[in-house]
């Protein structure tokens, strides 16, 4: 009697079947019985609420010990893979303190099936001084440092002018509230974005623990090219009295556009501006003939110039020899 061959396709469908059973119960083993593993996290960062009710009482933050720690957490060995920093939630709420140095208790929160092993501290040192406020413009800039000569062109803002309020030794380093965005953000065409405000000072820096109001603004923005033209300066002087003007400016002055509005620029004028009647040392404004679709670079906005005024000193007359 002939024997039959064993069937292939059958064997074939054992083999997955008995690999799925497997994998299915090494799935279950290691999310069920996975050992616990301990992980440290550097540089959680500190999250500060309460500033804006401070702000309101007066006062604000103007030091605090540290703006991140490292955090110690029991979790399943599988998942560590995807837990970072930024998935741990540490929070300092100083809404509570009074001026001068304050201890803040820190709430520490990890993700969900975690357990806080140990912190680098549970409490943190915050100094709290009266408050003052500043106004400032509004730019909005690339977040990318690496990108040179390019820059959005923002419009439809909701605000042009923020208010900040921090700690009178911090606040006056504020030079303006800035509205980041990515640069791949505009490399397609415009868009319309909401960004929060972040408060920087003349080199672009953060001024932490400032309270901006408002906190965030709209915007349409679009890509723009940053050009450097040779700027002609308008004024004119026809006081007839016995002070002379003189005027500084910058000749040139950064603009930006698209490229085809840029591209053939070379020179700009100012609007003219009446000095006659300006008797002691100011800084005024520049206010720029710009063609439709150019505008001020950010690092050109609110440029002035200096009217240095003087009295003239007549000639003393000499006096007749009657010797």
């Amino acid at each position: 009697m002939e024997r039959k061959k064993p069937d292939n396709h059958l064997k074939g469908l054992s083999v997955i079947i008995a690999l799925l059973i497997s994998i299915t119960s090494w799935i279950y083993v290691v999310y069920n019985y996975d050992p616990m593993t301990r992980v440290t996290y550097q540089n959680v960062p500190i999250t500060f609420i309460g500033e804006d009710t401070l702000a309101d009482k007066g006062y604000a933050l103007s030091d605090v010990s540290t703006e991140s720690i490292y955090v110690t957490l029991n979790q399943k060995r599988i998942e560590s893979t995807k837990i970072d920093a930024d998935d741990i939630t540490v929070v300092a709420d100083v809404s509570n303190a009074v001026e001068g140095k304050n201890g803040i208790s820190l709430g520490i929160v990890g993700p969900e099936g975690t357990q806080l092993v140990d912190s680098e501290v549970r409490t943190i040192s915050v100094t709290v001084e009266q408050a003052e406020r500043v106004e400032v413009g509004i730019d909005v800039m690339y977040l990318d440092e690496s990108v040179i000569n390019v820059e959005p062109i923002a419009t439809n803002l909701t605000s042009t002018k923020a208010t900040v309020i921090g700690a009178t030794s911090t606040v006056k380093t504020v030079e303006k509230a800035v509205a980041y965005i990515g640069y791949s953000d505009t490399a397609e065409g415009a868009g319309v974005y909401t960004r929060n405000l972040v408060a920087v000072d003349s080199h672009g820096n953060e001024v932490q623990h400032m309270v901006i109001y408002p906190g965030s603004v709209n915007f349409s923005a679009e890509h723009g090219v940053v050009k450097t033209v040779d700027l002609v300066l308008k004024t004119v002087d026809n006081s007839d009295d016995n002070y002379e003007r003189t005027v500084d400016a910058p000749d040139t002055i950064a603009v930006k556009g698209s490229s085809s509005a840029v591209e053939s620029l070379s020179r700009l004028e100012t609007k003219e501006t009446d000095i006659s009647y300006i008797y002691e040392d100011s800084d005024i404004e520049l206010q720029v003939d710009l063609p439709e679709g150019v505008y001020l670079a950010n690092t050109s906005r609110g440029v002035k110039m200096h009217v240095k005024v003087t009295e003239k000193v007549e000639p003393e007359e000499k006096e007749e020899d009657n010797g």
